[in-house]
């Protein structure tokens, strides 16, 4: 009762809206309440989450969030606690040490790739009791030295020190499953840019003209979108689904078709990532990648260029923001219309 107090009184607006009970991937705010003790002495802790997606094409982070500083503020009796120097929980934290990068397709790896790639999107609380210590000041956690009247040193080194594998529900189950199934479904509503790799069917390859800068999967999904362009032959891309898009010539501006618009025949979408990985590498780059380039052919450059008996025209290149997802795809006929408008210019 006092924690759902301190979380009612908190100062982290965005967190109170949504706030329901457990991890279920369809709540807004993961919710876990959980108990620390030496066996002498007990603590009480709330964490609390929320993930900040981009909709719509806007950034919902506030801007006061910085990128290498996610995780959650700690509050003592409602206190926020400005040195906390406390932002994870081992279950929630890829660095070094903490989630194992172990063993394909396990959880823990899999919820490690995950964070690596959104976890700057994740932000909120944990709620502690008074039995854990704090300085005199009330600004940071006692993490060593003697006992302090104020709670217990010890609960505050066994809540910053429990492995992952100890972090479990009351009722059953490990709390990083659970935590991945919430961070997959929040994810999921995300307006973010997500490379598929060749294992879900991306047909992941090396570029020559980009050799050394990353690789090219043919598919990318945004939200509920998925963007599919067509598989390579000989290098070549299959005549057979086109994936033509609208992109923005200046993404800082407003799209309009005639005059802030490239008409894009995709070939792939590059990530960054560095040269000579594995398979396996190249697996975990591709998932883990946060932001690249779509790759693609403006209208007409192959008609231009067979005309003018030119060599085939080089890739051009522009960020994913470039994308005007609200267009949808190019229909045939406008395709068919920019083309001979460009053909045009040449007589």
């Amino acid at each position: 009762e006092k924690l759902a107090s301190q979380a009612a009184s908190s100062s982290s607006q965005p967190l109170r809206s949504g706030l329901r009970a457990g991890g279920a991937s369809d709540a807004e705010v993961f919710c876990y309440e959980f108990d620390v003790t030496d066996g002498a002495k007990r603590g009480r802790a709330l964490l609390l989450l929320r993930y900040y997606p981009i909709k719509d094409g806007g950034e919902t982070l506030p801007a006061e969030f910085k990128r290498d500083e996610w995780g959650f503020d700690v509050r003592w009796q409602s206190r926020l606690l400005k040195d906390a120097q406390l932002r994870r929980l081992s279950f929630m934290d890829p660095s070094a040490g903490k989630l194992s990068t172990k063993g394909r397709g396990s959880a823990q790896k899999e919820l490690s790739l995950l964070l690596q790639r959104v976890g700057h999107r994740l932000h909120g609380e944990l709620l502690l009791d008074p039995s854990f210590a704090v300085n005199k000041m009330k600004s940071e956690l006692l993490q060593s030295g003697e006992e302090s009247s104020s709670g217990s040193v010890k609960l505050v080194q066994m809540l910053r020190d429990r492995k992952v594998a100890e972090w479990v529900r009351p009722g059953g189950g490990t709390l990083v499953d659970e935590f991945l199934q919430w961070l997959r479904g929040r994810e999921q509503l995300d307006d973010c840019f997500r490379f598929v790799p060749s294992s879900e069917g991306g047909d992941v390859e090396v570029v020559k003209q980009f050799e050394g800068e990353g690789y090219v999967t043919k598919v990318v999904r945004i939200g509920g979108k998925v963007l599919k362009a067509p598989r390579s032959v000989h290098g070549q891309a299959a005549a057979s689904s086109k994936l033509r898009l609208w992109l923005s010539k200046d993404a800082s501006k407003k799209f309009d078709v005639k005059t802030n618009a490239v008409w894009a025949d995709v070939y792939g979408f590059l990530f960054f990532a560095r040269p000579g990985l594995d398979h396996q590498g190249v697996e975990e780059a591709c998932k883990a990648a946060t932001d690249g380039e779509v790759l693609y052919h403006e209208a007409g450059a192959h008609e231009k260029a067979a005309r003018e008996k030119e060599e085939a025209p080089k890739l051009q290149r522009l960020p994913l923001s470039h994308v005007e997802l609200k267009q949808g795809t190019i229909p045939d006929r406008d395709w068919q219309r920019q083309v001979k408008s460009q053909l045009a210019q040449l007589e």
